[in-house]
């Protein structure tokens, strides 16, 4: 880990009976290449043992300011803007998010 990274974003999703093989598919087709071009840290997606439609992942930031251009770009990205379009139905029923930083 580099100490230019400021901050932690712990996200989880809680996806919709069914829809685990289509969320995993998503991952790996479309998320984490649309990440990684966009130049978002993201160390991969996990699972926990309590519940496996609780899906868990990890985003680190410069600062605030960095996490706000890059969901910016996100946004307006148009390979990301496609597929959001083209696949209205949910995958998920509850999100979580939690920005951390540094205690000690």
């Amino acid at each position: 880990m580099t100490d230019d990274i400021a901050l932690f974003e712990l996200r989880s999703y809680h996806l919709l009976t069914g829809m685990e093989e289509r969320f995993a598919e998503h991952v790996r087709t479309v998320r984490m290449p649309i990440y990684a071009r966009l130049g978002w840290r993201c160390d991969g997606f996990w699972t926990g043992d309590d519940d496996p439609t609780r899906v868990y992942y990890l985003l680190r930031w410069t600062s605030l300011d960095e996490r706000a251009a890059k969901r910016a770009a996100l946004a307006a990205d148009p390979e990301w803007r496609a597929w959001r379009d083209s696949h209205p139905e949910p995958l998920v029923d509850d999100f979580r998010t939690t920005v951390m930083t540094r205690a000690a």
